[in-house]
């Protein structure tokens, strides 16, 4: 519950019509994400069991979901930034 009342899960609309107005067709409607994605995978229980038994070895895929989890925000964020303007013509 954690990771959706924090943007973990990206919300975006995408409407081509935009397009034709001069406007980005992709529309974001989540904010960037507060918290570490650790926060999240670590409030289940299929995340915590396995970190508490080897805790060093659970580190490494938090880092890479938490490297995938900013990529992802990133590129889309990216995308909705795209200039449009082109498009009206």
């Amino acid at each position: 519950m954690v990771c959706l009342t924090d943007n973990h899960w990206i919300l975006y609309r995408f409407d081509p019509m935009r397009e034709t107005e001069g406007f980005n067709h992709l529309q974001l409607d989540s904010k960037v994400p507060s918290i570490p994605i650790k926060k999240c995978m670590y409030s289940e229980n299929r995340y915590r069991i396995p970190r508490s038994m080897d805790p060093v070895r659970a580190e490494k895929p938090t880092k890479l979901v938490q490297r995938d989890v900013d990529r992802r925000w990133n590129l889309n964020r990216e995308m909705v930034e795209m200039n449009h303007s082109w498009a009206k013509q």
